[in-house]
């Protein structure tokens, strides 16, 4: 991985990459600029949230976790995998907390399906929103 606007946007390594395939090796998040994202510096552009990635890997892992039961590999849906999907989901969720206090709608009571699953906000990517952010 290599960084390339710190916080921002990222160059990730790809495996089992060949001429004439697409390429996409990055993973950019939002970048707003003003009084409320202090040291944010240069242009502002477009991205995605730490959350909806981490809801990315919880897809992958649940993923490779039913590959393993599949193909009789118990060690890719071992307790390692659980436990990492785990935090994942609790990281999503003391992330949409949050941002809920950030974007005074004070404290968020949030199941760990609805802060992974639940409808988002089409403005600020956030669980628990009606809209009126930003």
């Amino acid at each position: 991985m290599k960084v390339l606007d710190p916080g921002h946007s990222y160059e990730l390594n790809i495996l089992d990459y060949s001429a004439g395939k697409p390429k996409q090796p990055f993973l950019i998040f939002v970048k707003r600029l003003g009084p409320k994202f202090p040291g944010n510096t240069g242009e502002a552009y477009p991205g995605t949230t730490l959350q909806e990635v981490l809801r990315a890997c919880c897809d992958r892992l649940r993923y490779v976790s039913e590959q393993g039961a599949l193909l009789e590999q118990p060690q890719m849906a071992c307790n390692y995998s659980t436990e990492a999907l785990g935090h994942l989901r609790q990281a999503i969720l003391c992330l949409e907390r949050r941002a809920a206090l950030l974007h005074g709608r004070g404290a968020l009571e949030l199941s760990l399906d609805l802060a992974e699953s639940g409808q988002t906000c089409s403005k600020c990517n956030h669980v628990g929103c009606k809209g009126d952010c930003h």
